[in-house]
Parts: structure tokens; sequence; C-alpha cells
């Protein structure tokens, strides 16, 4: 997947030490930012901006020796970044969804966050709601999940998980940090696991006994 910025790229090349699970957290992010278009009503634009986040989500643990505020060093490194194809209040947003993908979600005690405009306050939830189950989806950092399914219920969300193995951590992860989507949402949120081989084995059986 192409960085949607070549400062991205750059970023990328001098600070992150772990590619592979940025890639594939914003290949589960971009997943769910699609099936949920209907509720957040963002655009391509935005879709871009979540995609550099969740890209440069984890560039902070280069500050860090044991990982510990990295959210906010990412914050950091992105905002101090010169950049030519984002504009500075986009590069906000790109920020601050990085640094929300952690710990604490906005909160008006945050002068950053409260800072600014309303439309975008609420821009930058949106974004780091779902980035946070993108990361919580690659919680050990082994790419398990392969895909994310949305099935939509006017009270609930389920999201099935389509994984080779177990995934007890990514789940429980999921739940901890989809506190902001759900208060987003108003939905109760569901995650529930799917292993590819056993639909295919359930398809055979069905169709040796009942063909």
């Amino acid at each position: 997947m192409i960085p949607p910025f070549p400062e991205v790229d750059q970023l990328l090349k001098k600070y992150e030490t772990e590619p592979e699970h940025v890639f594939h957290v914003s290949f589960l992010t971009l997943q769910l930012f699609d099936q949920l278009s209907l509720w957040h009503q963002l655009t391509d634009r935005d879709r871009q901006l979540l995609h550099a986040a969740a890209l440069l989500h984890d560039i902070g643990w280069s500050q860090t020796a044991d990982g510990k505020g990295h959210h906010k060093e990412s914050l950091r490194l992105i905002d101090q970044f010169t950049w030519s194809s984002i504009s500075f209040e986009e590069k906000e947003v790109v920020a601050q969804t990085a640094r929300y993908h952690r710990k604490s979600i906005p909160s008006p005690h945050h002068e950053r966050f409260t800072a600014l405009p309303p439309s975008e306050q609420l821009r930058v939830e949106k974004l780091a709601a779902l980035l946070r189950i993108g990361d919580a989806l690659d919680r050990t950092h082994r790419q398990l999940i392969q895909q994310v399914q949305m099935e939509i219920h006017d009270q609930s969300w389920h999201f099935l998980l389509l994984a080779p193995s177990k995934i007890d951590a990514e789940m429980t992860m999921a739940e901890n940090k989809s506190n902001l989507l759900q208060k987003l949402s108003m939905k109760r949120l569901f995650f529930r696991p799917h292993h590819p081989e056993i639909g295919v084995l359930f398809f055979v059986f069905s169709a040796f006994f009942c063909g």
C-alpha cells in the first residue's frame, strides 16, 4: 500500500522500525473507514489523512526507550516535519489522529484538541476512533487478522474478524479501545473471530452429506 503523501514515506524511512505493523494497521483501519462511510460521512481526502496517521502512529517509538508516551512523540514528529502536500490544518488532523491512537481519548482538558474548531474536533475524533480499533486489531504485531467484515444493525455493529488462528489478544484490545467509537456512534460494538478454514470444512461437510 503506497503512502498517500511523500512526506509520510520520508518519515517512515527515518523513524519507523516495524513497517509491517503500521502498514497492516493502515490496511485494517481503511477497511473500517470504507465500511462505515454512511456513519462518518467523511471525504476521500479524510481517508488520505487517516491513511497517513495510521502509517505514522508509531514513529514516536524511535524517541523513547520503552514506548512510554510514544503517541505524543508521534504527534511532535509529525508536527515538526515540513509538509508541502497537505495544509497546516490537515497536518494538525494527521498529528492529533496519530496522537489519540492509544491511551486517553480526546478531552476538553486537552488544550491542543480544544483549540481546534468544533468541526475539526469531530473530524479528529472520528478518524482516531477508527485508528484505535485498527491498531488494536494488530495487538500482537503478527498481522493475524486478514480482513474485517462489518455487519451493521440499528443498535449494534458487529466486527467479523477473519483470521487463521486465535486472536484473543486482538479482540480484548479492540474491546478496550473501542470506547471512542462507541461514544460517537452510540452503538453496541461486538468483535467476533472467523477462521476461514472452519468455513471451508463446514462447506465441504455440508456438500458431502447434504448434496
